[in-house]
């Protein structure tokens, strides 16, 4: 039996060719129930560096789960082309199926394989299961991914064993979500995390390109945004984002079609972006994540801010 080697972060990899990849997936044209998107067929052939090992991560509406034998690879993330557009940026998932380590023989085909010949024919790479539901990794994670009891050593130690964090990171994820529930179980969750006493919030319309320069504002300014529940115009601003605030950042990308994540529909977003580093490491929840989605941010939450000169 042929099993994939393991990759951690900084191991230098060739994602397989796409018939080697079709071989490995099930009718449904997925891999331990995640699936090659189209997106990702133009990364095949090629040479990439493992960022992150995934042996658990956070998937909405579940909570966190385990995910074995995947791996994100540094800068390369899903387009949306062939998902309606979806602007959202999420970091491609691959199976290490999909992955060979850099000057490594050709390999006799796995069981995997083998399963997937006998299937007949190609699996087609679906991108939506009816007019109104799209299937994607994203969508799917519930489905490729494993129950994580609430509080176990893998949880605990998982982000540490993976070469994701050092130690006193590690550390910092078992920290600081035990000072958040405690906080928010004796003062309430406006102790944690911005909350306003809106019952309708504002938008603000910056029009923000990618490349522009901008500040996160304050958690004090957010919160004028928010209403009760933290949330403006039904987008949360989450605790995991006030590391952020204060702090400048790029523009990366316009957001005005996003997949969600629990339905699989497509929303439409107004005065949203995503900024270049502002992902969410899941700190606040127990363990951490390492999927490092892009936070969505209101344009009412951010101002322009001065190119700064080069003072070297």
């Amino acid at each position: 039996m042929n099993v994939s080697p393991k990759f951690y972060p900084g191991d230098k990899v060739r994602v397989r060719s796409f018939e080697e990849i079709l071989a490995t997936l099930d009718a449904a044209g997925t891999c331990e129930g995640l699936p090659f998107m189209p997106e990702m067929k133009s990364f095949c052939g090629r040479e990439w560096t493992v960022r992150h090992r995934l042996e658990k991560t956070c998937v909405e509406g579940y909570g966190a789960r385990l995910l074995p034998n995947t791996v994100t690879l540094e800068g390369v993330y899903c387009d949306g082309s062939c998902h309606g557009g979806c602007e959202r940026c999420c970091p491609l998932l691959w199976k290490e199926a999909w992955l060979k380590a850099l000057g490594l023989v050709a390999e006799a085909p796995s069981s995997n394989s083998a399963r997937g010949a006998a299937a007949g024919s190609s699996p087609e790479l679906v991108t939506k299961r009816d007019d109104r539901h799209y299937f994607c990794q994203s969508t799917e994670l519930g489905r490729a991914t494993k129950y994580l009891f609430p509080i176990t050593l893998t949880r605990c130690t998982a982000e540490w064993r993976s070469r994701n964090v050092a130690l006193h990171t590690a550390l910092r994820y078992l920290w600081i979500p035990f000072v958040i529930k405690v906080k928010s179980k004796l003062f309430g969750i406006a102790s944690v995390q911005p909350v306003g006493q809106m019952d309708k919030t504002p938008a603000a319309n910056l029009d923000l390109q990618p490349g522009e320069l901008v500040q996160v504002k304050t958690p004090q300014e957010i919160a004028l945004t928010l209403d009760r529940k933290g949330r403006n115009r039904g987008l949360a601003f989450t605790p995991q984002m006030l590391p952020f605030c204060g702090r400048q950042y790029r523009v990366k990308g316009r957001v005005q079609r996003a997949i969600l994540e629990t339905t699989g529909q497509m929303r439409e977003l107004r005065h949203t972006v995503i900024l270049e580093g502002a992902t969410c490491d899941g700190h606040t929840i127990l363990g951490g994540c390492s999927r490092h989605v892009y936070h969505l941010w209101r344009e009412i939450w951010l101002r322009r801010a001065l190119e700064q000169r080069d003072e070297g």
